[in-house]
């Protein structure tokens, strides 16, 4: 399974369960790379200006399955890294508040940094895109 996740410089996801940041840049990037991915209901609308085939699922990483690619705005990341082979970080490069984190560190979690690329976003000039594979 893949898991794509969106962080601040801590690891910051959702701050009073808004998305701590969003840029369309970031939709483009997936919707370029994957057909088909899974996500909630919360995070649809985030790919309407994008050709995508975008499954909602409750828990996308708790029920997705072996080769899913899953777009992921919660904690749920951290307690199915048993389930992760692949893992995109997409780096907003700036800290904002945050009580929901990504919650874990790739490479202490056996996760090898494979790739690193930076993309110009629309809101941010620089963000960066890592790309990790489990060990």
């Amino acid at each position: 399974m893949t898991a794509i996740v969106c962080i601040e410089d801590r690891g910051g996801i959702l701050f009073l369960k808004r998305r701590v940041s969003r840029d369309r840049e970031v939709y483009r990037d997936i919707a370029e790379n994957y057909d088909k991915v899974y996500m909630t209901s919360y995070s649809l609308p985030l790919f309407g200006e994008v050709e995508i085939d975008a499954v909602v699922r409750q828990a996308p990483i708790a029920e997705g399955e072996c080769g899913d690619v899953c777009f992921v705005e919660s904690g749920e990341i951290a307690d199915n890294l048993h389930k992760i082979s692949r893992l995109i970080i997409y780096r907003w490069n700036r800290t904002y508040p945050f009580d929901v984190s990504i919650g874990f560190d790739p490479e202490a979690s056996g996760f090898r940094l494979v790739s690193t690329d930076e993309l110009v976003g629309y809101s941010h000039e620089k963000i960066t895109k890592d790309i990790y594979k489990k060990i």
